[in-house]
């Protein structure tokens, strides 16, 4: 592995960890700030904590004869992949991905020592494929920040932006790690436009996999006299005059064609899941589906946490 930025072993917060030197960092990022000035500021935007995510110049090595010193940094690759991430350049992309492939020689380097016959994996363990799952847990809280500066971004919209991209990066499904509540947070405003598995999502009709049901949402719409099935059409679901009010149509982009084809698509608005017959039958189908998902988790596995 080619080392774009070199990484050492070195005690932070009372840990040994691979860390990097800051102005190291800072000069492959070819950031044009100066230095000081770069990791003050990227230190207090943050958040991150001396002597957990870094250590400063007078605790990894003596202060040059004559002058006045400079400070140094070591930082944890923790924290030196969110400062490349942030960068929103080639460069802090290239760096990230050099760092997340740090931590898996890291990982496997340690299982090795451990010995092949002594190693034992909980289910959860097994489906993260031996990743950290407390590493997964903080990039999700960390780009759920990011995801949050952005303007009109809410919590919840920002939460499940973060998740998509965990998921793209580790090439692994997280949703069904979370439960239903966890996967749709509160949202200010009550504009929000609702696709079946969004609603399926909020109410918890999941499939035994935990992938949102949506086919049988748009059953229980039609049954309720929401909207009618079309197949032909350019909606496979038309609203009847019931659903009208509370319906969207939008041309969204068809990953399955071309950059730049669309294709229509049937969005609800808020109030529809508000609507009492609605959300009764919602709330019994998501109890219904939950309580099966409970009898047949396997023992030991437990979900993430990010509280």
């Amino acid at each position: 592995m080619e080392a774009l930025v070199p990484v050492t072993r070195q005690m932070i917060g009372g840990e040994e960890v691979f860390a990097v030197n800051a102005r190291d960092l800072h000069a492959f990022l070819m950031n044009r700030d100066k230095f000081a000035t770069w990791i003050k500021d990227r230190i207090a935007q943050y958040g991150f904590i001396e002597n957990h995510d870094f250590i400063g110049f007078s605790e990894v090595s003596e202060k040059p004869k004559g002058g006045r010193p400079s400070k140094d940094y070591l930082l944890t690759l923790d924290m030196a992949k969110e400062l490349a991430m942030v960068e929103r350049t080639e460069r802090g992309r290239q760096a990230r991905r050099y760092f997340i492939a740090c931590e898996r020689e890291l990982h496997r380097l340690q299982a090795q020592t451990k010995g092949r016959g002594l190693i034992t994996e909980s289910p959860l363990d097994q489906y993260l494929h031996g990743m950290d799952r407390d590493l997964i847990v903080r990039e999700l809280r960390f780009l759920t920040e990011v995801q949050k500066t952005v303007p009109g971004m809410h919590e919840n919209q920002a939460f499940l932006s973060a998740l998509a991209y965990t998921e793209l990066r580790l090439g692994i499904e997280l949703t069904p790690l979370f439960p239903p509540e966890a996967l749709a947070l509160p949202c200010p405003h009550q504009e929000v436009e609702l696709r079946p598995t969004d609603i399926a999502r909020r109410f918890g009709v999941v499939y035994a996999s935990g992938k949102e049901d949506g086919a049988t949402v748009n059953r229980i719409l039609a049954d309720l006299g929401f909207q009618t099935h079309t197949k032909g059409e350019p909606l496979d679901w038309t609203p009847t005059d019931k659903g009208w009010p509370f319906a969207v149509v939008k041309e969204v982009p068809n990953r399955s064609l071309k950059a730049g084809r669309t294709i229509r698509q049937l969005f609800w608005r808020i109030g529809l899941i508000e609507h009492a017959d609605v959300r009764e039958a919602l709330d019994r189908k998501g109890r219904e589906r939950q309580a099966r998902l409970a009898s047949s988790r396997k023992r030991g596995q437990r979900a993430l946490d990010l509280h």
